[in-house]
C-alpha cells in the first residue's frame, strides 16, 4: 500500500520521515507572508518595513512545518 503523494525519507538507519506537500490554502498563506516581507524591504510598504525579516521568516517556517505535519 503506497502513497503517491508521501515521500519517505531514511534518516540516521531505520527511522523515516514522511514528508507531505502543504494545502493550497497554506501555500498560499506562506506566499502571502513571503511577499509583504518583500514589499517591506525594499520600501514599497513603508509600514511592514520593520518585519521584513520576520514575515518571510515566518513564510518559511510555516512552508517547513507544513510539509513536517500531515493535512496542514
Amino acid at each position: 500500500m503506497s502513497d503517491p503523494v508521501l515521500k519517505e525519507f531514511y534518516v540516521k538507519g531505520d527511522i523515516k520521515m514522511k514528508l507531505t506537500p502543504p494545502k493550497v490554502v497554506t501555500w498560499w498563506v506562506a506566499v502571502i507572508l513571503g511577499v509583504l516581507g518583500l514589499l517591506g524591504h525594499f520600501g514599497t510598504i513603508a509600514a511592514l518595513s520593520q518585519y521584513a525579516f520576520w514575515f518571510v521568516t515566518a513564510g518559511l517556517a510555516l512552508l517547513v512545518i507544513a510539509t513536517l505535519v500531515r493535512n496542514l
